[in-house]
Formats: C-alpha cells, structure tokens, sequence
C-alpha cells in the first residue's frame, strides 16, 4: 500500500500546463480538499471502510498556478554539463 501513495502523479494547471510531478498521497489530499480535480486514473483503486478512490495518474489544479521559473541559466558550462562535456559535432570528449 505504501508503495502505491509514493508513485508520481502529473499536476497540470488550469490551462492544462504541466507545472509539477507529486505523489499519489498529495495528489488525493488536493482532490479531498477541492484544490484540483483527476484528468486520468490508472486502475487501481484505494479503499477504506468508508472511501473507495481510484488512483489518479493526472491531475489538474482548478485554479490557475504560474508556471514555475527555471533557476538554470542557460551558458556555456551548463551546456557542457548538460551534454556530458561531448562535443555535438563530432562526439569527442576533451581531456580535462
């Protein structure tokens, strides 16, 4: 069962933008509060004596989140990083 709240759910915005990937378990505790709705359930199924919920794959936020701004700059070194310090022509590797 614990495997099952620890697998990766997609979160979309309301325009349907992919903005995160959470866990299962956060992903139903934001359905439950009416923070976002399923897009997609795999088959399985959570059950309690009193619930029964399919797990979602997609979820999607009711309310429109910004998409988060990436802290990676975009340069010379982090290309390298990036592309396994391999050049794109030619695929040789420079002795550092």
């Amino acid at each position: 069962m614990n495997h099952i709240l620890s697998q990766s759910v997609l979160v979309l915005n309301a325009g349907m933008v992919p903005i995160e990937i959470c866990t299962v378990r956060k992903a139903i505790l934001d359905i439950f509060r009416k923070v976002a709705v399923p897009v997609e359930q795999s088959g399985a199924q959570l059950r309690s004596p009193s619930v029964s919920i399919a797990v979602p794959l997609i979820i999607s936020r009711i309310n429109y989140h910004k998409i988060p701004k990436r802290d990676i700059s975009l340069n010379k070194w982090n290309i390298f990083q990036r592309d396994d310090y391999t050049c794109s022509y030619c695929g040789a590797r420079p002795v550092l």
